[in-house]
């Protein structure tokens, strides 16, 4: 849960998410909050902006669902994202660290989400623009060393040339206007 004050001490919102938010930060500009952390209904991190003056309302959850929040505030975010697990953090016990943020002077927006733990950490990094939407995608450089080990353990049946999780992801977003739908990305 989210509960923001404005500078004189006044309530000016609730947020409540299925699940628990790691990081939350504004922009640079005042007008958003950005949060991340980890949806309970997808089992995985999410990403999520609200309107910085109505920070009120609930995570997108199905009707009747025993992760929807009955007797929230009404409203929900302007933006939902749920990031895809990788192939590589099926191993790993959920969840992981929480995912960590950065919001740039421009507007764009970096969330780095941990496929695995260890000192030499595979990631997925996600890179918004100022308008909220999916930019560029891209894996850390340990993530090809995780996926090798685990092709040598057997636990992995593909090589990580042929790696769905290194060509795309399929990335769930969530509206207001349109509600739930897939955003398709190519990993670079």
């Amino acid at each position: 849960m989210l509960i923001t004050f404005d500078g004189a001490g006044r309530r000016l919102g609730t947020f409540v998410n299925s699940g628990w938010i790691a990081v939350s930060a504004g922009t640079p500009d005042g007008r958003h909050l950005v949060l991340a952390g980890m949806s309970n209904a997808h089992r995985s991190y999410f990403l999520a902006v609200l309107d910085a003056e109505r920070p009120t309302g609930t995570s997108p959850e199905a009707a009747g669902s025993s992760t929807e929040c009955v007797g929230c505030p009404p409203g929900g975010p302007l933006h939902y994202y749920v990031f895809p697990r990788a192939d590589i953090s099926a191993q790993f016990a959920y969840p992981l660290d929480p995912p960590s943020l950065v919001l740039f002077g421009d507007g764009r927006i970096q969330v780095q989400v941990l496929e695995t733990s260890g000192p030499a950490v595979g990631a997925t990094i996600y890179d918004f623009g100022s308008d909220f939407d999916v930019g560029r995608v891209r894996v850390s450089d340990s993530f090809d060393e995780w996926h090798r080990r685990l092709e040598s353990a057997g636990t992995l049946r593909h090589p990580v040339r042929e790696c769905p999780d290194r060509q795309h992801r399929e990335i769930r977003h969530w509206t207001p206007d349109a509600g739930w739908r897939m955003v398709r990305t190519d990993v670079r």
